[in-house]
């Protein structure tokens, strides 16, 4: 999803993208092109992917700039480049196992904030530690690491959500009547359903889904990764937080929800 930039299941628009999707094509197979759910997921879409352009835009115009630079630099000196391509190949083996470096160099890399995954390999590193001493120091470089990746997404997303948020909320504006006309159509939707005579034949016609039960599959806690532009979220949840943060213009909180996937 995160590769795609596609799928945003979580903030009051998101919930509701990922509830036409299925009113879309699971409950109204039949659902036509013109249909309001259809045209909202058409819309985020094309919002999602616009994200992911000026991302991908920005970082073309910067490896441009560096190139020139680089290349009026080190002019004709063949031993330059050597030594430039060297270091780079130490870096890319020195960083093989990390996801994050390794697509440093795409055009569009969306930065994690993954605690819990660093968590998991500080702790494999300190299980294989064999003394006290060796320990401490693995658990100590792990602390820094941890910062040092909280700090930096922060400082992406100081910089990325108030743009982020400013689209985001002109797309919500926009798709207002949409949204109001899809909503109208599911609370008929729902009457109908409540109407029918059975509970047979109201079970197969709805599907619950939340955390807690057995179908989790659109569960705003679940851990579906997605990525809006700069930014990579680990779960629903965490972008509901950001986005009711950003709502209420408070930059600080929406910093915070940004690094953690608990709650205010």
């Amino acid at each position: 999803l995160a590769q795609c930039a596609w799928c945003l299941p979580s903030a009051r628009l998101g919930e509701l993208l990922i509830t036409t999707m299925a009113a879309a094509t699971v409950v109204n197979p039949t659902a036509n092109a013109h249909e309001p759910a259809v045209l909202i997921c058409e819309r985020v879409t094309e919002w999602l992917r616009d994200q992911r352009a000026e991302v991908e835009a920005c970082n073309d115009a910067a490896t441009t700039t560096s190139a020139a630079t680089n290349d009026v630099a080190g002019g004709a000196d063949g031993a330059n480049d050597v030594a430039a391509a060297a270091e780079a190949d130490a870096h890319v083996l020195a960083n093989a196992s990390s996801p994050q470096s390794a697509c440093e160099t795409a055009p569009w890399c969306p930065h994690w904030c993954d605690k819990e995954a660093l968590a998991e390999e500080l702790q494999q590193k300190i299980s294989a530690a064999t003394d006290k001493k060796t320990r401490k120091r693995v658990n100590k470089e792990g602390e820094a690491t941890r910062k040092e990746l909280v700090d930096r997404h922060r400082s992406i997303a100081g910089s990325a959500l108030p743009r982020m948020f400013e689209d985001f909320f002109k797309l919500h504006d926009e798709l207002r009547p949409l949204l109001a006309a899809h909503e109208a159509r599911c609370c008929a939707m729902r009457e109908e359903v409540a109407a029918l005579p059975s509970s047979d034949e109201r079970r197969a016609r709805v599907r619950i889904f939340y955390d807690g039960t057995e179908d989790k599959l659109y569960s705003n806690f679940s851990a579906h990764r997605l990525a809006i532009g700069e930014l990579g979220f680990l779960k629903g949840e965490q972008l509901f937080h950001v986005a009711k943060a950003m709502l209420c213009s408070d930059i600080d909180t929406a910093l915070e929800m940004v690094t953690t996937t608990g709650g205010p």
